[in-house]
């Protein structure tokens, strides 16, 4: 049994694929990363990247140094149950250690300068 990849973006003359976009823009501006295709998840690994870099490789959460290899993506402003308010914009992303994002669960009253809720 073997995975079957479909293209983020088909060839033009093979339009009866099923074409997988790699990021929904709502009306709102929020951003929505399609985990399913590979251009979705490069996207994401490089937004991650980005924030890891930004934050000099400093974990938003406990602000100690952090390894690529421990790095993880957070959100500052949470996605909301059930993801209705997600929201993967380079700008809500930040890089945390696996661990501290485990411990901060859903949890954002006291991060990243947020006092409300």
């Amino acid at each position: 049994m073997s995975d079957k990849y479909i293209p983020a973006f088909p060839k033009p003359n093979d339009l009866s694929r099923k074409v997988q976009v790699a990021v929904k823009v709502f009306p709102d501006g929020r951003e929505k990363i399609n985990h399913n295709c590979k251009a979705g998840r490069d996207l994401y690994q490089q937004r991650r990247r980005i924030a890891w870099e930004e934050q000099g490789k400093i974990c938003a959460i406990c602000k100690k140094q952090i390894r690529w290899e421990d790095c993880t993506t957070d959100h500052v402003k949470p996605r909301g149950m059930g993801a209705g308010k997600i929201d993967d914009r380079q700008e809500n992303l930040a890089a945390v250690h696996i661990e501290c994002n485990i411990e901060k669960g859903s949890k954002r009253k006291g991060y990243y300068g947020i006092d409300d809720l």
